[in-house]
């Protein structure tokens, strides 16, 4: 399958993101300089946690990357059921 035209989906989603967290940063920049930061905010909070959140990050993105090669090694079995389990 053709799958040139997520091109133009992705386009519109990165700048939907981009779009998000520029808001998101002006608009709490706004709220703090207007009001102050609250007594109970830290910029850090170190935790141990971290080494928790860290390989399900890696795991993600390294899911998502072998998604296209595992497509491609399906050759002539690609199948809509197949497509489904993928």
């Amino acid at each position: 399958q053709d799958i040139s035209r997520l091109k133009v989906v992705s386009g519109i989603a990165m700048c939907s993101l981009s779009y998000a967290c520029f808001y998101i940063v002006v608009k709490g920049s706004m709220h703090i300089s207007a009001k102050g930061r609250s007594k109970g905010f830290h910029l850090l909070q170190p935790s141990m946690r971290i080494f928790e959140c860290i390989p399900m990050t890696v795991s993600a993105f390294s899911c998502h990357i072998s998604a296209m090669p595992i497509y491609d090694s399906l050759g002539s079995k690609r199948s809509p059921d197949i497509m489904l389990r993928v």
